[in-house]
């Protein structure tokens, strides 16, 4: 019965933190509301799922202050007892899940499966982005651990599609463990092209 709903607040200008409410009597009641991850930056988005064994998994967004643009990225954290410590993975250490220098954000598809013991990410990547244009250009990642959060998969592609536009829609998961993903694209061109053409497409990611 228990539930918690992270949320972004507004500290200072550009100063952003996560906080958190939980309750384990299935709404009735919730806790008071904590800073659960401050960073100095813009922490932004985040994402939580709570798995099988009462572990909550915590990915946000962070857009360091010093390079908030090409800095931003993915990040994750968990908890054991409800959100009053955090700890990071074993790997990578940090807790960054996105790779260095590459822009990452738009946290989505977050699923566990209680048959593989398979925690499962996705995000969007914005590496091909143009700033001349303003051109998003982004890819889909996805990561995955099997042991909990302890150690993550390194990012790979689930779509690579050059200077096409990518929206994120939705994941699920198979019975069998399988990671799937349906998003839209935009091709040729950005979102707001009215040459360009919208296909909505599906993609499957087997366990293994």
């Amino acid at each position: 019965d228990t539930l918690a709903i992270p949320w972004r607040d507004s500290v200072q200008g550009n100063n952003w933190d996560i906080q958190m409410v939980y309750s384990t009597d299935g709404g009735a009641s919730w806790s008071q509301a904590r800073t659960v991850v401050a960073s100095g930056g813009a922490d932004w988005d985040p994402a939580l799922l709570i798995d099988p064994y009462g572990r909550m998994h915590l990915f946000y967004h962070l857009y360091p202050q010093g390079d908030p643009f090409w800095g931003a990225q993915v990040r994750y954290t968990y908890s054991d007892d409800l959100g009053s410590s955090w700890q990071l993975p074993v790997d990578p250490s940090g807790g960054q899940l996105s790779a260095a220098g590459m822009r990452s954000q738009l946290v989505e598809g977050l699923r566990y499966s209680p048959y593989t013991q398979t925690l499962w990410l996705s995000w969007k990547d914005e590496r091909d982005f143009d700033p001349a244009t303003g051109h998003v250009a982004g890819d889909m990642m996805v990561a995955q651990s099997k042991d909990r959060g302890q150690h993550w998969s390194a990012p790979e592609f689930a779509t690579d599609r050059g200077d096409s536009t990518l929206g994120f829609k939705a994941a699920a998961l198979l019975p069998d463990g399988s990671y799937c993903v349906n998003y839209e694209i935009i091709s040729p061109g950005d979102i707001n092209d009215p040459n360009g053409f919208l296909r909505v497409y599906f993609r499957k990611r087997q366990h293994t």
